[in-house]
Parts: structure tokens; sequence; C-alpha cells
């Protein structure tokens, strides 16, 4: 009797200790989860500005493409039959060419940033895929622990069931 008692007692640790285990894993899992959307929409910001990005580099593009690029101001000044007027044309110029920069500088940057939270997302959702399978790991755990508690008491006869029984 009282090895059964000692192998009941520890079915029930092993059971208590597999439960645990699983309800720690289900929180972890849950705070992952919540990672991976939070990663997962601002990925999607970042490649909606991104798009944007492209979209102005595009337009960028079309326009030097279509020959709405000027002379260069140095040869402006020296063709010009009013030299204030280059000049003038010169520093639009340039602040055009400074518009350009930027927007190049921002679609480099937004890309980075787009690349950089993809790889993280992909990480958050590899680390909540093996959560997730840790946990179904320890539910069969835990199943399988009270399946031994059952069939040890089902192997007990009714006077060491009885002895097991709280009192009323």
């Amino acid at each position: 009797m009282s090895q059964a008692l000692t192998r009941l007692q520890d079915l029930f640790r092993q059971a208590a200790e597999a439960s645990e285990a699983y309800s720690a894993s289900r929180d972890m899992l849950v705070e992952q989860a919540a990672e991976t959307g939070r990663l997962n929409t601002a990925l999607a910001d970042a490649r909606s500005a991104l798009a944007r990005s492209r979209d102005e580099a595009g337009r960028l593009a079309r326009r030097q493409y279509q020959g709405r690029t000027e002379l260069s101001p140095y040869l402006r000044l020296l063709l010009a039959r009013d030299p204030r007027s280059a000049l003038e044309q010169g520093r639009l110029l340039s602040r055009a060419a400074d518009s350009s920069r930027a927007t190049i500088a921002r679609l480099e940057t937004r890309a980075r940033r787009a690349d950089t939270l993809a790889a993280a997302s992909r990480r958050a959702f590899d680390e909540q895929r093996a959560l997730a399978e840790r946990q179904r790991a320890q539910r069969d755990t835990l199943r399988d622990r009270l399946n031994d508690v059952e069939e040890v008491l089902a192997s007990l006869s009714p006077e060491e069931l009885s002895v097991l029984a709280p009192e009323s």
C-alpha cells in the first residue's frame, strides 16, 4: 500500500510540474504572439512608407528621363544674357538637387528599416512557432502524467481506495 501511495504522490508531483511548465509556455506564447503582431504592424507601416518613397523616386526619375532637367548652373551662367536670372535658376536647381538627394536618402533609409523589420518579424514568428511546439509537447507530457495517475488509481483495490478517500 505504501508503494502505491508513494507512486501516486510522485505521479501527482510530476503532473503538477508538467502543468506549471505548460502554463508558463502558454504565457510566453501569448507574449510572443503580441510581439510578432507588433512587428508585423511596424513592418506593414515601413513597407507602405517604402512604397511611397519608391513612387516619389519614380516621379523624380520620370522627370529626369523626360528631359525636365536643366543645364548645369555653371553652363547656364556662362550662356545667360542675364547672369542674375541664371544665378537664381542655379539656386532653384540646387534646391531641386537637394530635394532629389533627400528623396533618395529617404528611400534608402526606409528600405533598410523595412529589411530590418522583416528580419525581426521572421525571428519573432520562428520563436512563436518554437514556443507553440514546446507547449504542445508539454501538453502531451501533462496528459501522459495524468493518464499514469489514472492507471495507478484504477489498479488500486477498493480497500486501498478507501484509505485514500478523504473522510467526510
